[in-house]
């Protein structure tokens, strides 16, 4: 059962970074997991729904068969992510939940990244999710923001960066640097 606090003690999290990451797990910020391993980005899902976990309700979009979200909230209504072709699909399925908390397990389509900036622009607090690209910290946020940007966009790439930068609460990187596993935390909501 992998912990916030057992990130710490196997040295991936700096006790900055850990006191951080428990305080935000537990308040109303959305979070976006990013990184290029999908095992550790669902391992981090899960730590943060740990401390996230309640009976609350609750909508869960599902494209993972290797994480057991449920466990940790079974008031979640499990959606599959494969079943909403677009964003129009994906936002009136939660139109009437306003202030429920999601939990997008794997963002892989267009659908679902504008999904989760839409979200994170309205009302809606406490969204969590994950997305899974190869590269450096860098190479991957610019790879979720061109993610965004399919079909009709008049916005430079640098625009739709920062648009992503601006929205987004919190960002959770998962990187390898000169063989050491990191995790770093972001907080837009303090600059």
């Amino acid at each position: 059962m992998n912990t916030i606090e057992q990130m710490y003690e196997d040295g991936l999290l700096s006790n900055d970074a850990k006191v951080l990451l428990m305080d935000l797990a537990k308040g109303d910020e959305n979070i976006l997991v990013i990184g290029n391993d999908k095992q550790m980005n669902g391992l981090l899902l899960m730590a943060i729904l740990r401390e996230r976990s309640g009976s609350e309700l609750g909508w869960y979009f599902k494209d993972r068969d290797d994480l057991n979200l449920r466990s940790l909230a079974p008031n979640l209504t499990v959606i599959n992510s494969n079943q909403v072709k677009s964003y129009a699909e994906a936002r009136e399925l939660v139109r009437a939940m306003t202030f429920t908390p999601i939990v997008i397990d794997e963002i892989n389509t267009p659908a679902m990244a504008k999904f989760f900036l839409e979200c994170c622009v309205g009302l809606r607090d406490r969204v969590t999710a994950a997305y899974t690209e190869y590269g450096d910290p860098k190479a991957v946020l610019n790879s979720f923001a061109r993610l965004t940007r399919e079909g009709v966009d008049h916005r430079t790439e640098e625009m739709v960066v920062n648009s992503v930068r601006d929205t987004v609460n919190v960002f959770i990187i998962y990187a390898e640097e000169n063989g050491q596993k990191k995790i770093y935390v972001i907080d837009n909501r303090r600059q």
